[in-house]
């Protein structure tokens, strides 16, 4: 599906709406981009992010994904969970990390232990050991593309997370801001498929962020940041009293304006 040119005029009220929700979210996302900007600044931090990344990836609540992170990192963890120590002892790593997302009560316990895995085999093989190397060899839409390919378990979907909390310039689009662009912007219900959401489809609704950061002139990241707190705390709870976009919202509840 094509996004118009028209669809961003400045004047628009959808965009004026959505610069309104911005400005009042954007203090939050950039604190919560230089916190994770911060924690990603070290090869270790780095590891460890993209170890919640993977987790928190298939329809997973964010609460869970992070105990089940939690528990793999706490400080008496952190040899265990160790890139190196994960990629030349793999079997060992994959049986101590399933148990412990077992004990978390994680949803997918032997497929992300897999995928941790895997990850941590990528980057010692590749980049000895060395994420900030692969970040730094090639522009980030070229880097997620090879994690898909080259990581068993990582999609487009997690590569963009990882990517975006690192630092780079990317979109990431999680069910809260998938329901956003359906129900502001599109006015359709492409992706209305359960837990499936299409590489096709994410494209295309990290486009959509990109040109409404274009149209605002803030940074992609931020404005993803913005539009991701107001959506996971009005959105979809539906609470719709007060909001901007109630107007132009497919989703909006008259009742509530």
């Amino acid at each position: 599906m094509a996004i118009s040119s028209s669809d961003w005029n400045p004047d628009s009220e959808i965009v004026t709406g959505i610069g309104q929700v911005v400005s009042a979210n954007l203090t939050r996302a950039n604190e919560l981009f230089r916190d994770k900007k911060e924690r990603t600044r070290t090869d270790d931090g780095q590891w460890l992010e993209l170890v919640y990344c993977i987790l928190a990836g298939t329809q997973v609540p964010v609460e869970r994904a992070r105990a089940a992170h939690d528990r793999l990192c706490v400080p008496e963890n952190r040899a265990r969970i160790a890139l190196r120590e994960v990629a030349r002892n793999p079997e060992v790593a994959l049986e101590w990390i399933q148990g412990e997302l077992v004990a978390a009560g994680y949803r997918y316990p032997a497929t992300k232990a897999r995928a941790i895995v895997s990850a941590a085999q990528f980057f010692e093989s590749e980049y000895e050991g060395r994420p900030s190397l692969f970040l730094q060899a090639a522009e980030p839409r070229e880097l997620r593309i090879r994690l898909a390919r080259d990581v068993s378990g990582v999609g487009i979907k997690i590569a963009s997370h990882w990517l975006r909390n690192t630092g780079a310039l990317v979109g990431t689009v999680d069910v809260h801001l998938r329901r956003f662009i359906e129900s502001v912007v599109l006015h359709v219900d492409l992706a209305d498929t359960g837990d499936h959401f299409p590489d096709g489809t994410f494209v295309l609704y990290e486009r959509v962020l990109a040109e409404v950061a274009d149209a605002l002139d803030e940074p992609l990241p931020q404005v993803q940041f913005a539009l991701w707190l107001y959506a996971r705390e009005r959105c979809s709870p539906g609470i719709c009293s007060g909001c901007p976009l109630a107007g132009v919202c497919s989703r909006a509840r008259p009742a509530l304006f």
